[in-house]
């Protein structure tokens, strides 16, 4: 779902199946292919180490690697990363990101960015009633929310989010696309959020209920030309939680 963003950042990421064999097959949505031997000895080497670590066959997992715009390595890992840290804070756009929407549209998101814009309308205005309609039920909660909750983080309900002081002044939302999972149950949609505080990578998740698609989950971080993001927020149907990068305080 961040293919468009890797682009913007003159990024490449590769990723690695272990259960789909050689180092050559990339995972379906992700921005390139490992192509030659090289890269089926790397993945193979990363695979058997964590296998050997856990003293136990590894299960099925995920290995990546990130290049940017030389060439140079500036992450790798087992498992997938939270993609939009990962731009944030160690991939920030080359160049100015353009305005316009993603050409690859197609009328099956239409719903989904018409969720989107009026997701921007009730945070704009400040209609809580109309936000509470747009949001998925708990089922759907972000576990990224939960574990911020479980670590000390404070949550603002969406009432005072959405209150006058509070919510956004003068926003603007440009460069929107969506993607949707395999199951067709969710999709996602991003965008960049642009005001006079600068520039925020902003992604939603959706979870299908019947015929609507509901907002499950919300998160921004900065991404802008030399900058390096120092916080994050999250939110689900509760509220939201802003972490802070406490090398950056």
């Amino acid at each position: 779902m961040y293919r468009r963003r890797f682009a913007q950042s003159e990024t490449l990421v590769v990723a690695v199946d272990s259960e789909r064999g050689r180092g050559n097959t990339a995972l379906p949505g992700w921005a390139a292919e490992g192509v030659g031997e090289q890269w089926d000895v790397w993945f193979s080497d990363v695979f058997k180490q964590r296998a050997a670590a856990d003293d136990a066959a590894a299960p099925r997992e995920v290995a990546y690697i990130a290049l940017n715009f030389n060439g140079r390595s500036i992450g790798s890992g087992i498992g997938l990363p939270a993609l939009d840290e990962l731009l944030g804070s160690k991939l920030p756009p080359r160049a100015a990101i353009p305005t316009g929407d993603d050409k690859a549209l197609a009328p099956r998101d239409a719903p989904i960015l018409e969720c989107q814009a009026a997701f921007y309308k009730n945070l704009l205005s400040g209609d809580v009633k109309a936000m509470r309609e747009l949001l998925a039920s708990e089922a759907a909660d972000a576990a990224s929310v939960t574990a911020a909750l479980a670590d000390g983080g404070r949550l603002d309900p969406w009432d005072s989010q959405l209150a006058d002081g509070s919510r956004p002044v003068g926003l603007t939302v440009v460069s929107r696309d969506v993607s949707f999972a395999a199951d067709g149950a969710t999709a996602y949609s991003t965008c960049i959020e642009q005001s006079e505080n600068g520039s925020l990578l902003a992604t939603q998740r959706w979870a299908r209920a019947g015929e609507q698609w509901k907002l499950a989950e919300h998160r921004t971080i900065p991404f802008a030309q030399g900058t390096v993001a120092g916080a994050i927020l999250m939110c689900d149907s509760r509220g939201c939680v802003a972490l802070v990068n406490s090398a950056r305080r």
